[in-house]
């Protein structure tokens, strides 16, 4: 528990800050894109990123499209990680 808190925390500081960057002001596009726009891309763009690109837009439908939600979710992957780890650390053969 301790590493997935420490993790959280460390992703959740400064998180909307600095400014976006390529790849987030494409996840940000996405995110705003309608639903018929979402479809299309999909057909467009390898699975990685298709599902990728599915979870940004519910997450924009949810929490709205700003740096700190489409930067949310990375911060939690990484807290979930860190707990993964420390679980498969703890396990003894």
């Amino acid at each position: 528990m301790g590493a997935s808190v420490a993790a959280l925390v460390l992703g959740l500081e400064g998180i909307t800050g600095p400014s976006t960057w390529t790849d987030e002001i494409v996840t940000i596009d996405v995110a705003r894109r309608s639903r018929p726009q979402l479809m299309q891309l999909l057909q467009q763009v390898d699975a990685v990123y298709g599902l990728h690109y599915v979870f940004v837009y519910l997450t924009g439908q949810v929490a709205g499209v700003s740096e700190f939600a489409m930067r949310l979710p990375s911060a939690i992957a990484v807290a979930a990680a860190a707990a993964g780890l420390s679980w498969l650390g703890r396990l003894q053969y």
